[in-house]
């Protein structure tokens, strides 16, 4: 017999690839204790996190805050070979060429100082960087506590809280701080309040409201509370004599009903004296589309003893609503003691459908009663007019015949002396070319 050979079959070899996660850091940061007292020795403790494979070049680079001396560095936790460590003023700088994966522990500690006056909160910040990738960042705080609560207040002569002004804890008892007396005699004027040249608070003469306080003798008084309920207190008198005016703008409707305050502001003596006021525009639209060139605003300028003052009124009242159509009163005052002074101009407020429709007439107000006995007869695109109007009672006989001020678009009307009832005004609108249009309008009257 013939032996039968054997095939071996030869065998596939397959490739193997080895799978090398990126490395990666993370950073944490522990101090000691969450509070320190002035003198004590707070330990830090930076935990840098080895993840993924070997990290190359790491750095880890702490900051020190201020009112803190370093103390001295604590071994590094576990040992790397070839690490080095500085410190260099207040920059703590760890080096490792290269990390592998784990957790590794950078102690250091340091002095809090003793020359702290106030409540502090040493709060600093350590980045670690790498060769391969991003630079993560820790931080953490320690408070240094103050034992002593300061508070500086303004009382007034008869012993009544104006204002607190300062309550902060502090290392030391204000037994001896600088109070400056006044007096204040003008509304850029103020006092203060200083320890070791150091100014802790100041007081303007107003109140919290933000409203100047009356003239006379006040007390700027300066408490210590220690941590056994012990006060010390110093106080200085101060003296507030000073000449204050307001300055205010508001619009009011036909009703004499306040719809908007458009500006206040208290001024020295007489510096807010209003000399004059003009707007920018007597018809507003407020509903005006952008481009179309109506004026969606008015512009009020006032021109004052102390320069020009400028506000704008766009048609919405205080809740931010536009006002209904009609005529309102831009009203100007300016009040120094027993002295007031008023300027007064008109505004027309027009929605933008009804631009255009140069027969509209309305009466603001169409019904009068009681004391309000003037309405005002205006054209709703008055721009350019002018209005001559008939009055006519009931029976058609004419009362009054009024001629509008050119290019106004309103007349006024006072009703003192007319009997009760209805009239009818007829109203004639006239431009540069002449007579334009012609409206009946309604009016009430009921005393």
């Amino acid at each position: 017999l013939t032996p039968t050979a054997t095939h071996t079959p030869t065998a596939t070899m397959t490739p193997t690839h080895t799978y090398t996660p990126t490395p990666g850091l993370q950073l944490q940061k522990i101090p000691s204790k969450t509070s320190a007292k002035m003198g004590e020795t707070v330990a830090y403790t930076l935990d840098l996190d080895v993840t993924g494979s070997m990290a190359l070049g790491v750095t880890v680079v702490d900051t020190l805050p201020d009112h803190v001396t370093f103390a001295g560095f604590a071994t590094v936790s576990p040992s790397v070979p070839g690490m080095t460590r500085t410190a260099n003023g207040k920059v703590l700088t760890w080096t490792f060429p290269a990390l592998p994966p784990g957790h590794y522990l950078l102690t250091y500690s340091v002095t809090v100082d003793s020359g702290l006056v106030e409540q502090t909160v040493l709060l600093n910040q350590a980045q670690a960087s790498f060769l391969q990738g991003s630079s993560p960042v820790a931080s953490a705080g320690v408070t240094v506590a103050a034992p002593y609560t300061v508070m500086i207040s303004v009382y007034n002569s008869t012993g009544e809280l104006v204002q607190t002004l300062l309550t902060q804890n502090f290392f030391v008892v204000l037994d001896s701080p600088q109070i400056s007396s006044g007096p204040i005699t003008s509304l850029s004027q103020s006092v203060s309040v200083s320890y070791n040249g150091q100014v802790l608070a100041a007081w303007n003469g107003l109140n919290p409201q933000g409203n100047p306080v009356s003239n006379g003798e006040y007390f700027v008084k300066v408490d210590t509370l220690d941590p056994y309920g012990v006060v010390n207190s110093v106080s200085q008198t101060v003296s507030v004599d000073r000449s204050v005016s307001t300055l205010t703008v508001n619009v009011f409707n036909q009703s004499g009903e306040l719809v908007r305050h458009l500006y206040h502001q208290w001024v020295d003596g007489t510096a807010g004296s209003v000399q004059g006021m003009t707007l920018s525009s007597t018809r507003i639209v407020p509903d005006a589309p952008a481009g179309s060139q109506l004026p969606s605003s008015t512009g009020v300028t006032l021109d004052t003893v102390n320069g020009a003052i400028t506000t704008l009124w766009d048609g919405r009242s205080d809740s931010g609503a536009v006002v209904t159509n009609g005529q309102y009163i831009v009203e100007a005052q300016w009040a120094a003691g027993g002295t007031t002074k008023v300027e007064t101009q008109n505004v027309s407020v027009v929605g933008s459908g009804e631009v255009g429709h140069r027969g509209e007439v309305v009466a603001q107000p169409n019904v009068l009663t009681g004391s309000k006995t003037t309405t005002t007869l205006q054209a709703l695109a008055g721009a350019g007019l002018t209005l001559k109007v008939h009055v006519y009672d009931v029976a058609g006989e004419l009362v009054d015949v009024l001629n509008g001020d050119p290019g106004t678009g309103q007349v006024a009307w006072d009703t003192s002396g007319k009997a009760s009832g209805i009239y009818l005004a007829v109203v004639e609108l006239y431009d540069a070319q002449g007579i334009t249009g012609r409206k009946i309008v309604k009016i009430l009257v009921r005393h």
